[in-house]
């Protein structure tokens, strides 16, 4: 059954309409917007749009739902991810010059409850494995960040048939999964893989542009004035864009959603890729999109020509274009592209298409006749997993790499190619230190196959890594992070503890392990025939680089001064870039060291710490370490051809310029464990982190405290705080909906509004406004 919403006039207004459409003609189209009369969190749901005027032609169409743009086609299928209340919107207009709008409000039905405590650990790591530290989560309305190990751990939730996983973090792809379990468990854990997003470039959105990068001849064609902002409203002057080609040959299992999909059918499905562009969109940090009846043009090399199935690609083919929906952790169907003839391709063909919206943008196929199915299952040593027991398989098979989580009852993958051949490796996600693992293969056929990954106990110890960077007469222990990976493919991340400067992992007895490390910037790797050791592994790695020292410090009322660490990165004159962090001090005065290139010439020294508000953040791909500083922090120039390697920073603080923070509830009582952000008039990050803890960059007096240039900026910022630690004495979720500053106690106060939780047994929202958000059962 559907329910037709129609927007009707009242009778004088129609008259009034059709007055004034004598004299100017009608300029206003009726829409109707239909759509079921039931809809299910998690479940695809049909949406068509029809307009009264049968004279309406080369009609184009904007919807948006919860004022995300989801689709340019007449009709077309979407998946409510969260339970409750959505706006469903489409804007018309037509070769006439006529426009019309509607919009109906949803209510997706909650999905049903498997388990109403459950555990959730998640793992984010890039393409090679190494940990991701800093990546935001968001399970069904629930939030948190990872730990420096790349994990995150939610408990005691509420597990759904099917849980969407979103992860972003600065410098990386968003990702999204959407995780199906067929029955009550306990826990689980799943592995998150990201892909690194391009750095953007800077274009004038008012004249025509093509936007191009050497990876795979990417290219963009965009019309003049093209852009609007969330609002709707038009753009002007210059947009950022970040566009990453994405290689099929590479992604693997960072391939966004694992490559599950909805058609315009509403059937989930997966994909055969061959071809895939990135694109972010923004002005001042803020999203933009295509205005309405704007359109661009995309293209890439094709890599291959020969699909994962066998199938021949050629000039003139056309293949479906799917964009990346990170709400449901699906691809959605909308449209086609076609291969064209390219002098510059490799393969001498091209991917070219013509889309209305921007996301992730894939040329895909799938089998939707002689499809193949498989049904994967996981035991451990010939028995059934244990309910709180997960296994995390790889399946690999042409260019096809896809990840899943199973439990007792294993997964179904359907329209796959047939003729397939398909290799399994699993192992177990458990909390003990033993390792549990297996392989098989399989190969498809038109119809379902059975495969099972039997998971077998290997024995395992513990080793250790320590890392130094030397310029051959001066050695220094410093922070380091990587991974151990034994000749089964098997791996664990390890980052260095920062009191110790010591990592470690399990690894499997009697197998090489090669252990990789980041130190600063440079790669090291050291691979070990662990069958040959006496003892336990032990691994000390060394980056033979230039060697520098820093100092910061600060004196507060020209008091006594204190040295604090610094983070840093290092640029050089040979387009070289390195890091270090708090682990990399010690000693009194406390004095941190730093590498870089020994053929450099100019080294430029961005200093972060919680007096300029900067931070830095630092990720890995491809065993390359990569920097993200956050704010504006101090920059100091080196010229090594005069000067040493040395950088002593002080600062003269004024506590009249130093504010206290706190966080309050409505009725005035203090909420432990929170989190603030605070902007000034630039948005230049002035102090952002736990209250509860001293900022890991600063002296000790900066605990709980922002740093403003005078009284006039202080009132001039903004700032945001939220509360999400369930153990915390008021548990649950908070965010502020206000803030005082006031400038002669030197205070900021936040008030913050319980969103979602547990408090003295009651669960829920005091207004019942979020009464569609999964909440934390204590």
């Amino acid at each position: 059954m559907t329910v037709r919403h129609r927007f009707v006039r009242r009778w004088f207004s129609v008259l009034l309409l059709s007055l004034v459409s004598l004299l100017t003609g009608c300029h206003t189209l009726d829409v109707e917007i239909t759509t079921p009369d039931t809809i299910t969190q998690h479940q695809a749901f049909a949406f068509s749009a029809a307009i009264e005027q049968e004279d309406a032609e080369a009609v184009i169409y904007t919807w948006k739902l919860d004022g995300k743009v989801i689709s340019n086609l007449e009709a077309g299928q979407a998946i409510l991810s969260q339970a409750g209340a959505h706006t469903l919107s489409v804007t018309v207009s037509d070769d006439r010059d006529r426009e019309g709008e509607a919009s109906v409000v949803l209510d997706a039905t909650a999905a049903p409850v498997l388990t109403p405590d459950f555990d959730l650990t998640l793992r984010a790591s890039d393409l090679t494995g190494f940990a991701i530290e800093g990546v935001a989560i968001e399970v069904n309305g629930l939030t948190g960040t990872t730990d420096a190990s790349g994990s995150l751990s939610f408990e005691n939730i509420l597990l759904n048939p099917v849980m969407v996983i979103k992860a972003s973090a600065d410098g990386y792809m968003d990702q999204s999964y959407r995780y199906e379990f067929s029955a009550a468990q306990d826990a689980a854990t799943v592995v998150l893989t990201l892909a690194p997003q391009a750095a953007p470039v800077t274009f004038d959105s008012s004249a025509e542009q093509t936007l191009s990068t050497p990876a795979l001849n990417t290219e963009i064609s965009l019309p003049a004035d093209a852009f609007v902002d969330a609002d709707g409203n038009p753009v002007t002057g210059n947009v950022d864009l970040a566009m990453t080609p994405i290689d099929i040959r590479q992604i693997g299992a960072a391939f966004p959603g694992g490559g599950q999909a909805l058609t315009e059918e509403g059937e989930v499905v997966a994909l055969v890729t061959t071809g895939m562009i990135d694109f972010e969109f923004t002005q001042n940090g803020e999203p933009l999109q295509l205005a309405p009846g704007a359109t661009a043009t995309i293209g890439m090399d094709l890599v291959s020509t020969v699909g994962a199935d066998g199938r021949i690609l050629a000039e003139g083919d056309t293949i479906e274009m799917w964009w990346f929906d990170t709400e449901s952790g699906l691809w959605v169907e909308e449209g086609t592209g076609i291969i064209v003839a390219s002098a510059t391709s490799p393969t001498g063909l091209a991917l070219t298409a013509t889309v209305t919206h921007f996301t992730t943008w894939n040329w895909d196929y799938y089998k939707a006749e002689d499809r193949a199915s498989f049904v994967l299952t996981c035991t451990v040593e010939g028995q059934p997993m244990g309910m709180s027991e997960s296994c995390f398989v790889r399946v690999v098979g042409g260019t096809l790499n896809r990840t899943f989580t199973l439990d007792n009852n294993g997964v179904t993958a359907i329209n796959l190619p047939p003729n397939i051949t398909f290799s399994v490796y699993g192992e177990l996600v458990h909390s003990g230190t033993q390792i549990f693992r297996g392989t098989t293969s399989f190969t498809t056929i038109s119809g379902t196959v059975s495969a099972n990954v039997d998971l077998q106990s290997y024995p395992t110890d513990t080793g250790t890594v320590t890392c130094f960077i030397s310029d051959g007469t001066n050695t220094s222990q410093v922070a380091c992070d990587g991974t151990a990976t034994d000749d089964s493919g098997t791996y664990t991340s390890f980052t260095t503890d920062p009191t110790t400067l010591i990592g470690s992992f399990e690894y499997v007895s009697d197998e090489l392990v090669t252990v990789s490390a980041n130190i600063q910037g440079f790669t090291e790797t050291q691979t070990i025939d662990t069958s040959l050791l006496a003892g336990a592994l032990s691994v000390q790695l060394t980056a033979n680089v230039g060697l520098g020292t820093v100092t910061c410090s600060a004196t507060l009322d020209n008091g006594p001064v204190e040295y604090f660490p610094c983070a840093g990165r290092i640029t050089d004159d040979l387009a070289g870039e390195y890091v270090f962090q708090a682990g990399d001090y010690s000693g009194s005065p406390l004095t941190g060291t730093f590498a870089f290139n020994d053929n450099a010439s100019v080294l430029t020294v961005e200093l972060a710490n919680s007096l300029n508000g900067a931070s830095i953040s630092v990720y890995n791909w491809n065993g390359t370490q990569n920097v993200y500083v956050n704010g504006t922090p101090d920059t100091v120039m080196i010229d090594l051809n005069t000067d040493p390697a040395v950088i002593n920073q002080t600062y003269a603080i004024n506590s009249a310029d130093l504010y206290s923070i706190s966080c309050v509830d409505v009725a005035g009582l203090p909420v432990s464990d929170c989190y603030v952000s605070i902007y000034g008039q630039y948005e230049s990050r002035l102090y952002e982190g736990l209250l509860s803890d001293a900022p890991e960059y600063g002296p000790s007096w900066m605990a709980s405290s922002i740093l403003f240039a005078d009284d006039a900026e202080a009132l001039s910022s903004f700032g945001y705080a939220n509360s999400f630690d369930p153990a915390s004495p008021q548990g649950g979720e908070y965010y502020s909906i206000d803030y005082q500053v006031d400038t002669v106690a030197k205070t900021v106060i936040f008030t913050m509004e319980f969103y979602g939780g547990c408090i003295d047994n009651f669960c829920g929202c005091p207004d019942g406004s979020c009464d569609d958000i999964p909440i934390i059962v204590d």
